[in-house]
């Protein structure tokens, strides 16, 4: 599958993408979104500017019928993903945030060939 910058509704979504592929799922780790915030879009933020470009992330995602690969992206005090992926109200949100997890680290993502 080619991915190209045009499939995404926001203009960095491409470059973040490719981020967490590079950084987080590589290593098989969870990133910050400060560390989307410092070393993509260069804002110097908390990391509240990433919220636009994931949220185009995910609707790629959803589109693609791929894992939830923004699902690694967590906060830097609570190490979980935003509320819109893990509710602490939810008893099964542990559970289900592993599984999918789990998805993501199966899923060959160099497949997805990017193309400026």
């Amino acid at each position: 599958m080619v991915v190209s910058p045009d499939e995404f509704g926001h203009e960095k979504a491409y470059d973040v993408m490719k981020y967490i592929i590079d950084h987080a799922w590589a290593n098989r780790r969870t990133i910050y979104y400060k560390d989307i915030a410092d070393n993509v879009l260069m804002s110097g933020s908390d990391g509240i500017d990433v919220r636009f470009p994931l949220g185009a992330i995910i609707e790629f995602l959803k589109l693609h019928g791929l894992p939830h690969l923004n699902e690694l992206v967590v906060n830097k005090n609570t190490k979980r993903p935003g509320s819109w992926a893990f509710d602490d109200a939810d008893s099964e949100a542990e559970q289900r945030w592993q599984r999918h997890i789990a998805e993501i680290y199966a899923f060959n993502w160099r497949r997805l060939k990017f193309r400026k």
